[in-house]
């Protein structure tokens, strides 16, 4: 039933739609103004969509960074696991739920981030896109950048106050630069066995 009411309603935006024109486009389309502003509808071919009142109140860095997030979303299958909850109608699902899509949001913002210029330009696309529409719940199985779970304004001061070095992707890179370094004395003292070790299993494979 719930997904009856997205489709029909997704099929009304979609009326007119035409692939964006745009460096962050991919799979995105935009919409008339009557559609909801930015926003990812769709589970096995997922689609971002983008309303024209949108593209007119964003400037391009806006827009592709706020894309970007959608397309986070996409990546993470965020829409299939919206499906699995709600099919899931244990008492308590609705909170859960809800601290989901929160978190859910947080984690494509913090994906979509390659620089503290795209922290303020994704700050500065909640803000316009709440003052374009008012803040409300998307329909089932879509993720729209906007909403009521999402807790814009904690979001926007979470994006003001985002530090590169403090982000998953940099500490990740951190990680790997320690792993390195630590194996270099291990492969220093070790390299001669290793190499013999790996001899004698590639002739035993041959063999």
């Amino acid at each position: 039933s719930a997904q009856g009411r997205t489709s029909r309603m997704v099929g009304q935006w979609l009326k007119g739609a035409h692939v964006l024109n745009s460096e962050a486009a991919g799979t995105t389309l935009q919409i008339n103004q009557d559609g909801p502003p930015l926003l990812l509808h769709g589970i096995s071919s997922p689609q971002v969509l983008v309303s024209e009142n949108a593209i007119a109140l964003l400037t391009p860095d806006q827009l592709r960074v706020a894309v970007r997030h959608e397309m986070e979303h996409m990546r993470s299958r965020d829409n299939l696991k919206k499906l699995i909850l709600h099919g899931a109608p244990f008492p308590g699902m609705g909170s859960l739920e809800r601290a989901w899509q929160e978190a859910a949001e947080f984690a494509a913002d913090e994906a979509a981030l390659h620089s503290s210029s795209d922290a303020v330009d994704l700050a500065a696309a909640l803000i316009k896109l709440c003052a374009l529409v008012p803040v409300q719940d998307q329909p089932a199985f879509t993720t729209g950048l906007v909403d009521m779970t999402a807790r814009v304004d904690l979001r926007v001061r979470r994006l003001l106050a985002w530090n590169e070095g403090d982000s998953p992707a940099m500490q990740l890179k951190w990680w790997i630069w320690l792993a390195v370094i630590a194996a270099i004395p291990f492969s220093v003292t070790y390299y001669g066995p290793a190499l013999m070790l790996t001899h004698r299993l590639t002739e035993w494979f041959i063999h």
